[in-house]
């Protein structure tokens, strides 16, 4: 099995692996090692005298290419856990004190200049109404988005958006304040979480 692509980390990936030997994954490996086996036999036939430094020879080729698997299977785990380590792992429950270096602010009701970009604006609105609505989905009471209060976004291997905005339910004045996260992805949206939060 091969897998080769990148691993959002800026590290560029190429490996082979599922239980192959290096003379199965690497071919042009297999061939110089046939070759140099075809011709110590070569030798060996035209040299019968020189029978215990081919053995010595062929001793040795043996322990390269052990050596090399063993090498092989090594590097297969270092860049492995690399990869593992490269991916960032959303926390499942946020913590509203610390903060990711990497995330951006998008809105926050604060700042007054926030709302000049209507299509940024828009879709963060359009996001919080996807996230109360997957809300309505488990809850019996339904609510509907009124302000955008704060939203930052996480950009890897998709979207994710941290929304905290404030929404009232349905024949009542009485508005409750709800933090989300909405990941944007090739072809899927996923709601993480929605849930209320004490203000």
């Amino acid at each position: 099995m091969t897998f080769r692509g990148s691993t959002g980390g800026g590290i560029k990936v190429s490996i082979l692996h599922g239980g192959d030997s290096v003379m199965e994954k690497y071919p042009e490996t297999k061939k110089r090692i046939n070759k140099m086996r075809k011709q110590l036999e070569k030798f060996e036939v035209e040299n019968p005298e020189q029978r215990n430094r081919i053995t010595k020879i062929r001793r040795h080729l043996d322990k390269l290419i052990n050596k090399l698997e063993e090498e092989d299977e090594e590097k297969e785990e270092e860049v492995l856990d690399e990869i593992s380590n490269c991916y960032w792992k959303p926390d499942v429950q946020p913590t509203p004190i610390r903060r990711r270096l990497s995330d951006m602010v998008l809105y926050d009701r604060r700042d007054s200049t926030a709302s000049t970009y209507p299509n940024r604006m828009r879709l963060l609105k359009n996001t919080a109404k996807l996230a109360i609505g997957y809300f309505n989905k488990q809850s019996p009471i339904r609510y509907s988005v009124l302000d955008l209060v704060r939203a930052t976004q996480h950009v890897c291997a998709g979207r994710y958006f941290r929304l905290t905005f404030t929404a009232k339910p349905e024949g009542s004045e009485e508005t409750e304040t709800f933090e989300a996260k909405v990941c944007y992805r090739i072809g899927q949206i996923d709601v993480d979480f929605v849930k209320i939060v004490a203000t």
